[in-house]
Formats: structure tokens, C-alpha cells, sequence
């Protein structure tokens, strides 16, 4: 509980455990500037992996709809 960022990471920490890459980047977008720039590389991992699955599944529905 919580907005420290003490909260905020194991917030984003939970998250990414169950899977949720979604929730834990908008946990991790909450911290301030100078603690977010700490992760920057691994946001934009996690954002194009985000972007990834989202082409997987777009291209796996389109397959079906054939």
C-alpha cells in the first residue's frame, strides 16, 4: 500500500510475477522522473514485448477468422 516507491516497485514486482506487464509498467509510470529514468532500458523491453504478444495475437485471430 501505498505511493513510496518502496510500494510502487512491489506493487510492479507483483504484477510482472503474475504476468501482467501492463499493470506493472503503470504502477512503475507513478514513480517520479528521476526514479523511472533508473528504468527506462527495461520499460522499453517490457513495452515492445507488450507490442509483441499484441501482433501475435492480432495475427493468430486473423488466421482463425479465415
Amino acid at each position: 500500500q501505498g505511493d513510496g516507491a518502496d510500494a510502487v516497485l512491489s506493487r510492479s514486482e507483483d504484477a510482472i510475477n503474475s504476468g501482467d506487464l501492463d499493470i506493472a509498467l503503470a504502477e512503475l509510470d507513478t514513480l517520479p522522473e528521476s526514479a523511472r529514468a533508473a528504468l527506462v532500458d527495461w520499460q522499453a523491453s517490457a513495452r515492445a514485448r507488450l507490442a509483441a504478444h499484441v501482433a501475435v495475437d492480432q495475427l493468430a485471430q486473423s488466421l482463425h477468422a479465415k
